[in-house]
C-alpha cells in the first residue's frame, strides 16, 4: 500500500517513523531530521505561503497541525506536533498521517505533557476510585498535604486527610455518586500541613476505556474557600497565594473538570488506535481532542497563574 510505503520511507531515511521537524521565520522550508541535529541528514520541504503562515501562528502552546506536502515522489499528509521554541524558531515531531500508530503515540505524548501543565494549576486535583483510593495527586495537593504523590498513591484519602466524621461523609457521597451515576459539588474540611481547611470540590467521573465505558474513578478538583472578611481575599500563611472568591473558584473547577473529561476521551480513543481496534474516524476525533486539550491546558494554567499572582493581598 502507498501509505505503508510512506512509512517505510521515513523509517529508512531517518531510522525512525517520527522525525523531528524544524521551521524558522527566515524561510518557508520545513526541515525534517532524525533528532534535530545540525550535522544529521536532512529532508527539506518547501511549504506554500498558507502552510508557512499556519506554523508561524503557532505559539508556545504545543499544537497539532496537518500539512499536505509532496514527499518521496508522492503526496503525503504530515501530522505535526510542536510549538514555538524561540522568537524565530518552531520545532516538534512529525509522522505520516497514514501511520496511525506513530500519530497516536505522538498525540499521547502531547497529552502527557498537557497533563504535566495542569498538574501545576493552583487547584487541588485528586483522582479517587470507588473506595477512596488515591490514583493521582497533583502539585497543589502535595503542597497542602506536605507529601509527594508517590507516597500517597494507593492509599485511602479519607483516612489520610479527613477526620472520622468527614471521612464517613465523604465515603457516603462517593458511594452515592456511583450508585446514581451522577456527581455534584461538595464542601469538605480537609487536614493540611497548616491544620484543617475547608475546600469546595467539583467532582466528575472518569470513564474506563477497557470497562465498557463504565465509570471507574472520580476526578476531585478543589479550591480552598476563604473566610468572608469585607469581601477581600484572605491571605494564607507562608508563600501561598491568596484564596479567591467562590464564583471564581467554581469557574476554575468547571474548566479543570472539562479539561479532564476531554483528556479522558482522547486518551481512550488513542489507546484504541494503538491496540488496533480504532478506525480513521476515531483517530481524527482523538487528534482534535488532543489538540484542544493541549491548548486548553496552557490557557488554563496561564490565566489562573496570572490571576493568583496579581490578586489582591490584605495589607497591600
Amino acid at each position: 500500500m502507498k501509505s505503508k510505503k510512506v512509512f517505510d520511507e521515513f523509517d529508512r531515511h531517518f531510522g525512525t517513523s517520527s522525525p523531528v521537524w524544524q521551521f524558522s521565520s527566515y524561510s518557508d522550508e520545513l526541515v525534517l531530521s532524525r533528532a534535530g541535529g545540525e550535522q544529521e541528514p536532512q529532508l527539506t520541504i518547501l511549504l506554500n505561503s498558507e502552510q508557512a503562515a499556519s506554523i508561524r501562528d503557532v505559539t508556545g502552546a504545543t499544537t497539532v497541525l496537518l500539512l499536505h506536502v509532496r514527499l518521496f515522489g508522492r503526496h503525503v499528509e504530515l501530522h505535526l506536533v510542536g510549538k514555538k521554541i524561540s522568537e524565530v524558531h518552531w520545532a516538534g515531531v512529525a509522522a505520516a498521517l497514514c501511520d496511525a500508530e506513530t500519530v497516536a503515540r505522538n498525540s499521547m505524548e502531547a497529552l502527557a505533557f498537557a497533563e504535566g501543565i495542569v498538574s501545576e494549576v493552583n487547584a487541588v486535583v485528586v483522582v479517587l476510585d470507588k473506595e477512596g483510593t488515591i490514583h493521582r495527586f497533583n502539585k497543589m495537593a502535595e503542597e497542602y498535604a506536605g507529601c509527594k504523590e508517590a507516597d500517597v498513591i494507593g492509599k485511602n484519602a479519607q483516612s489520610l486527610f479527613m477526620t472520622p466524621d468527614e471521612g464517613e461523609s465523604s465515603r457516603r457521597n462517593i458511594t452515592r455518586f456511583f450508585e446514581r451515576g451522577q456527581t455534584y459539588d461538595v464542601e469538605r474540611n480537609v487536614q493540611t500541613v497548616n491544620g484543617s481547611r475547608r475546600f469546595l470540590f467539583r467532582n466528575r467521573f472518569i470513564n474506563g476505556a477497557g470497562n465498557g465505558g463504565a465509570a471507574e474513578c472520580i476526578v476531585c478538583s478543589g479550591v480552598e474557600i476563604p473566610d468572608a472578611v469585607d469581601g477581600d481575599a484572605v491571605v494564607r500563611t507562608g508563600d501561598r497565594r491568596p484564596a479567591l472568591g467562590e464564583a471564581y473558584c467554581l469557574d476554575v473547577l468547571k474548566r479543570v473538570m472539562d479539561w479532564a473529561a476531554m483528556v479522558d476521551g482522547a486518551r481512550a480513543l488513542l489507546a484504541s488506535v494503538e491496540e488496533g481496534s480504532g478506525d480513521a474516524g476515531s483517530l481524527a476525533h482523538a487528534k482534535r481532542l488532543a489538540a484542544s486539550a493541549v491548548k486548553d491546558a496552557y490557557g488554563l494554567y496561564e490565566e489562573i497563574d496570572a490571576r493568583l499572582t496579581s490578586g489582591p493581598r490584605r495589607g497591600q
